[in-house]
């Protein structure tokens, strides 16, 4: 990215993305409530590690990542 660190936005964003990995961790301890959360934050990562490859392999995500772009770019575009 080439964002300034302190840039307020990212900031935000990034909490944002924290306190969605949490509610992830969250939810696969809901599969496995045996697994300390260490080891489910481990598994996470590891899930999010494989995304680009399981986006790849369905045609629906791709296309739903591409209308979001589509959708964030014409608002940016509109702001201006």
């Amino acid at each position: 990215m080439n964002e300034q660190p302190n840039n307020q936005p990212m900031v935000n964003l990034t909490s944002i993305a924290a306190q969605n990995l949490d509610k992830f961790v969250a939810y696969i301890k809901t599969i496995d409530p045996e697994l300390l959360d260490y080891e489910a934050l481990f598994l996470a990562c590891r899930f999010l590690e494989a995304l680009p490859d399981l986006c790849r392999a369905n045609p629906n995500i791709v296309n739903t990542i591409q209308d979001g772009c589509r959708v964030i770019k014409q608002n940016r575009n509109n702001e201006n």
